[in-house]
């Protein structure tokens, strides 16, 4: 089956659909519209391509569920199983968030985005689902300049996977101890040590030209390498145990951490105590002292410290074994670690064993981290200059947003990453110029409206501006070299990025669209039904009179 490793079983449905029809068949499905634009559905597209598109009908913003008890965003699709005349046109009708609706005819050929170019997946792209004087606009601009994702990587910001332990408000301050209070999500009140502790932008609170925060995230992250921290000997135990590899079960239980490893060759039993003694000479070659414990309930426990005395770790060994008549294996260890701490962090330590088993459940977590590292953190995403945005929203709202700003906290200034959350995407740029000029341009009526033409729908009228979609949209090349809006370098001097976009805007925002427009090589008619056809989409409302209506959207607060 071509189409097996794709995840959405509209797909299937289509393709059987399609083989079992004879020659001249018309087959019409009402399906999710998501194989329109999503890039798992590619294939799909340029295999219906192939075939006679009669029909299609795009429901995905209709403000009344068709289907009540399911979230879907339906598509009406006719096909007739027969290659498309030449210059055949499609049929085409969308709905808006209004629940009105506009009906057009487009050339199959040009209903692909990269139409007409020379992009390799060209005839896998989403489909542009607009009227022809919009698609018309829409071909110009892909000509006009380069994808953003071919010249920036668009990031996410991090994930805790367990913000109830993460994230919270301020509710009072130790300054002499260097110590927070925190209400945490749930609702649990915990002392944190304040070097912990940063500001937490979430994609709501994204605006255009601003942004805001009024939570505060434990991040556990050294601040010069952004590695999680980690007590160094402890973490060296670890490795000389063979514990942070491939092959290893973490869990915890009473508060103790569970390392399972699998041994690579069976252990019989009655070597169990030579195991135990290599382990105790690895360890001390290390530099590490080790003592037996006595009593221990199970097969060995040991004290291990440092040069210095300091105590390191408690590790307790378990031996998994199976008797097979006068035989006895060990296939496993179990290695059962008591005493793991955030350095420097007595605070923080006794809230994250408080909640061990939850933390070492989470979907992301490796046995390489320690137990409350936060996901997909790196180094070149608390760098530059960030112009960020929402994951999900009505429209494509832009703002930028340093890594690190002074902010006051417990009565004096701080300086501190200002940390964002997975809801928020983002590219980094150095460059102040390019930065202004992308900012300019990502909060544009173009950059929202073409947006909107591919991006995934969500229920209720929002798009998932996620790295693959914003990454499809055309960068002017004089906005990458300086060319286009030269005089934006004259707002510089304003210390704020954002402030001086909005200035720029209400001194010379004629300007701005003027030469944008001529950059992109569209006329203004163009521009103008481009607009206005985004704008119709889902910033007109006109809900139906029907009870349905508050229900669906109750649901949508409760998701």
């Amino acid at each position: 089956m071509p189409f097996a490793w794709q995840i959405d079983y509209s797909v299937a449905f289509v393709q059987r659909g399609l083989e079992f029809m004879r020659e001249g068949g018309v087959l019409a499905y009402v399906i999710t519209s998501q194989i329109a634009r999503a890039t798992y559905a590619g294939r799909l597209r340029e295999e219906l391509l192939r075939y006679t598109l009669l029909r299609l009908v795009d429901y995905s913003l209709y403000p009344i569920p068709l289907f009540p008890d399911a979230v879907n965003y339906p598509l009406v699709i006719a096909v007739k199983k027969s290659p498309p005349p030449r210059g055949h046109k499609v049929r085409v009708t969308v709905y808006n968030t209004g629940g009105d609706h506009r009906d057009f005819e487009l050339e199959q050929d040009a209903l692909p985005l990269y139409a007409g170019t020379k992009h390799p997946s060209a005839r896998r792209s989403p489909w542009v689902l607009a009227p022809p004087e919009v698609r018309s606009a829409v071909q110009k601009i892909i000509a006009s300049g380069q994808r953003l994702g071919d010249v920036y990587e668009v990031m996410r910001g991090v994930m805790t996977s367990l913000n109830e332990q993460y994230i919270g408000t301020l509710v009072g301050c130790d300054k002499a101890r260097g110590i927070v209070k925190l209400q945490l999500e749930g609702g649990r009140t915990v002392d944190v040590e304040e070097f912990l502790v940063h500001p937490f932008v979430r994609g709501e609170g994204i605006d255009p030209y601003s942004y805001k925060w009024d939570e505060l995230v434990i991040f556990p992250h050294d601040v010069n390498t952004l590695e999680p921290l980690w007590d160094p000997d402890q973490r060296r135990v670890l490795e000389l145990l063979g514990l942070p590899g491939r092959g290893v079960r973490v869990s915890a239980s009473g508060g103790v951490a569970v390392y399972e490893v699998s041994l690579e060759q069976p252990l019989a039993c009655n070597r169990m105590g030579a195991y135990v003694r290599d382990v105790e000479q690895r360890l001390r070659g290390a530099g590490f002292d080790t003592q037996r414990v006595s009593p221990c309930g199970v097969d060995a426990c040991l004290k291990i410290a440092d040069t210095a005395g300091r105590e390191v770790l408690h590790v307790s060994l378990e031996f998994q074994c199976e008797r097979h008549g006068s035989q006895c294996t060990c296939n496993a260890i179990r290695c059962h670690i008591v005493g793991l701490r955030v350095p420097g962090a007595p605070f923080a330590t006794r809230h994250f064993c408080s909640a061990l088993e939850k933390l070492l459940k989470r979907d992301d977590y490796k046995p390489e981290l320690p137990p409350w590292a936060v996901f997909r953190v790196s180094r070149d995403k608390f760098e530059g200059y960030r112009v960020a945005w929402q994951n999900i929203a009505k429209h494509l709202e832009a703002a930028c947003m340093p890594a690190r700003a002074d902010i006051e906290l417990c009565g004096s200034k701080a300086q501190k990453f200002l940390v964002l959350d997975h809801t928020v995407n983002f590219i980094v740029e150095r460059n102040p110029r390019k930065v202004l000029r992308l900012l300019v341009y990502l909060d544009s009526d173009v950059a929202r409206a073409l947006v909107k033409l591919w991006a995934r729908i969500v229920r209720g009228g929002y798009y998932r501006h996620e790295s693959v979609y914003v990454g499809m949209l055309p960068v002017p090349k004089g906005l990458l070299d300086g060319t286009l809006w030269a005089f934006l370098d004259g707002y510089l001097e304003e210390p704020d990025l954002n402030a001086a976009a909005v200035k720029a805007l209400n001194e010379r925002g004629r300007e701005i669209v003027g030469e944008l427009l001529a950059e992109l090589k569209i006329t203004e008619s163009e521009y103008r039904a481009l607009v206005e056809w985004s704008r119709w989409l889902n910033e007109i409302a006109k809900p139906p009179k029907v009870e349905v209506i508050e229900e669906e959207e109750e649901g949508d607060k409760e998701e």
